[in-house]
């Protein structure tokens, strides 16, 4: 499957999950078009100060790749710094 970057579908996400500002989110694949093995493939931009609020992992997983600029993520209430190409999962049952 292709997709041109300027094809995917854009979203600005006010204060996601109670998180800081208006981070936007570029869908590079939707559900349907992963066909069913996953919720969501995007590309999400945060500008410095915006945040995704605190929430967990009941059911799904989740997994980022930070491509520029730095972002601190708080895992079961331990902060961890992450910079440019390194990659972050976490597993059901974990909290973000």
């Amino acid at each position: 499957m292709y997709k041109m970057y300027d094809e995917m579908h854009v979203e600005v996400k006010h204060h996601l999950r109670g998180g800081e500002g208006d981070p936007v989110t570029r869908q590079i694949f939707s559900p349907e078009e992963l066909g069913g093995r996953a919720e969501m493939f995007n590309i999400m931009t945060l500008q410095p100060g915006e945040s995704v609020g605190v929430h967990d992992h009941v059911t799904n997983g989740e997994a980022y790749l930070v491509l520029s600029g730095s972002v601190t993520v708080t895992d079961d209430a331990a902060a961890e710094f992450y910079r440019p190409m390194l990659y972050l999962s976490c597993h059901p049952l974990q909290f973000l």
